[in-house]
Parts: structure tokens; C-alpha cells; sequence
């Protein structure tokens, strides 16, 4: 499995260790209560497609929460409470 960049292993860590941490910050600060991320985007058409919509943000926000997810543990930063 591929970890995020910067991989803190790899060789090149060291010079974006802060903006990693930062960024780390902003995910777990952006987490909704009791839930994951929204996805940042819309379909913009009027609402004729809603239903599916709805389908597909569910997928993504699926999705998007198992990537930032394994991202913030590979740092060392996932608390389970």
C-alpha cells in the first residue's frame, strides 16, 4: 500500500515536516463531530440530480475519510478514544 506524501520514512520528510504538521492540524481541526469530511465539491445542475448525487457523495466521502485517515496515522497522530 502507498503512504501520503510526504512519507515520514522517506528522505525528503525532513524539509516539509512542517507543512505536514500543519496540514495534519487542519484535517483533524476540519473532522465534523462524530463524523468524517464533507467532500469539497458540488454538482452544479439545477438539482436534477440529486438522488445521485447523494449516491456518489456518500462513495466519496467514504472514500476521502479512509485516505485522510490512513494519512493522519501514518504520522502518528490517529487517536481511537
Amino acid at each position: 500500500m502507498a503512504t501520503a506524501f510526504p512519507d515520514p520514512t522517506a528522505d525528503p520528510y525532513p524539509e516539509y515536516a512542517r507543512e505536514v504538521a500543519d496540514s495534519l492540524d487542519e484535517l483533524i481541526r476540519l473532522r465534523r463531530p462524530g463524523g468524517v469530511w464533507d467532500v469539497p465539491w458540488e454538482w452544479y445542475d439545477g438539482g436534477r440530480h440529486a438522488a445521485e448525487f447523494a449516491i456518489a457523495e456518500n462513495w466519496w466521502r467514504s472514500f476521502k475519510a479512509i485516505e485522510k485517515l490512513l494519512f493522519i496515522r501514518s504520522h502518528g497522530r490517529l487517536q481511537v478514544d
